[in-house]
């Protein structure tokens, strides 16, 4: 389906007799097939971070700004479409925000997190915590993370929707009762008090790849990057050329390696606290890079299998940890002449499996058990993306 873009239109505002903006009727519906790519991209830079950390440390922190990544791009499109809305209608609805955010995100969440427990009591090597499980669910994952590191538990890579429904706890508010200019100081507010989170922590002794790295005022910064996007652009649609397009690319992972190399951003150890406060900044330039590098791109260019897969990223990132640990369990007890062959034919074969399994649990979970929520979720919203 070729994408809208939402246009308001240059008619000045009509106002009701109680001063209020009368709203606007909603036409199109915004929908970026190329950012469903990005989603997959994204994915697939946090899997390669989970998979092949063994191989190579400084591939694998590169592979952890994924997770950065799908904050400005959430931060992006959160922003963008809470504008669009209230350009449409003069106001937001922040019941109904709430009601999409929870039909998109809970079900599978809770769903998940229960069913490590079960896993947690069939199998004993797995860890689910009573103090874990209360701060994931009531969505403070990410702060049991930072004190007490990750236990053997798939679902405690998901700290990360712990951040996120963090963020968006406060931000329809404030699209509602402030204006552009005022969300984007406020957007830009995170960058500095990130910068000093980070070195505070430092100072406390906390570890640049734990303590600091799922801090939310510190995670806060990338969504600050990707408001900051969203307001700049006014709703536009940028129109880059290809080689321009291809240089941003490339410019934003050589940005990503250069931090992972030597900023010391998610590393393991005491870095100096500069480093690390750089870092953050330089990550987020490189996810705007990669971001702006694939934004309006036409939708020919565009593999729809990654459009789809971009669908269904949240089920790929909630099985992806799971799904690696069945994989290795299965190339363990393979014959002798693979799992004693090359290391490098090994780290291949357990990502390769481990992300066919994420793709095939991804696929069923959103036909079978996620749909239905999002079919639900049409109901509650004003300015409708893709289809379900």
């Amino acid at each position: 389906m070729a994408s809208t873009a939402l246009q308001v239109g240059n008619r000045p505002p009509v106002l009701m007799e109680d001063g209020r903006q009368k709203p606007v009727p909603m036409r199109g519906r915004y929908y970026r097939p190329e950012l469903d790519v990005l989603r997959f991209l994204a994915f697939l830079i946090v899997f390669v971070h989970h998979a092949m950390y063994n191989f190579s440390p400084t591939v694998a922190r590169v592979g952890a700004y994924g997770l950065s990544l799908f904050f400005v791009l959430s931060a992006f499109l959160i922003t963008e479409l809470l504008q669009r809305e209230k350009r449409l209608t003069g106001t937001i609805k922040i019941r109904s925000f709430y009601i999409r955010r929870g039909l998109r995100i809970w079900p599978l969440y809770f769903s998940f997190l229960a069913g490590t427990v079960v896993l947690a009591w069939v199998v004993p090597t797995y860890k689910a915590p009573l103090g874990m499980l209360v701060c994931f669910t009531f969505l403070l994952g990410n702060t049991y993370i930072g004190q007490n590191g990750f236990p053997n538990n798939p679902a405690s890579y998901l700290w990360s929707i712990s951040v996120e429904e963090q963020f968006y706890l406060f931000w329809p508010f404030l699209n509602r009762k402030c204006s552009p200019r005022t969300l984007a100081w406020i957007a830009f507010a995170t960058l500095p008090v990130g910068s000093l989170t980070a070195l505070t922590l430092w100072w406390l002794g906390a570890s640049a790849a734990i303590g600091i790295w799922t801090n939310s005022l510190v995670e806060f910064q990338f969504f600050g990057y990707g408001v900051l996007l969203s307001l700049l652009l006014k709703g536009r649609i940028p129109r880059f050329a290809a080689p321009a397009r291809v240089l941003l690319f490339v410019a934003g992972g050589c940005v990503w390696f250069a931090a992972a190399r030597w900023s010391g951003i998610n590393m393991q150890g005491r870095e100096g606290p500069f480093g690390p406060m750089l870092g953050y900044h330089i990550v987020g330039m490189g996810c705007l890079a990669i971001l702006l590098s694939l934004y309006g791109l036409d939708e020919r260019w565009l593999p729809r299998p990654f459009v789809y897969l971009g669908k269904v990223s949240y089920g790929l990132y909630v099985f992806h940890e799971l799904s690696l640990e069945i994989a290795e369990r299965l190339v363990l007890r393979a014959p002798a002449w693979t799992k004693n062959g090359n290391h490098v034919f090994y780290g291949v074969e357990h990502a390769t499996l481990g992300l066919t399994i994420s793709i095939a649990l991804a696929w069923a979970s959103y036909r079978y058990f996620e749909s239905p929520f999002l079919r639900l979720k049409e109901k509650f919203t004003v300015v409708r993306s893709r289809v379900v």
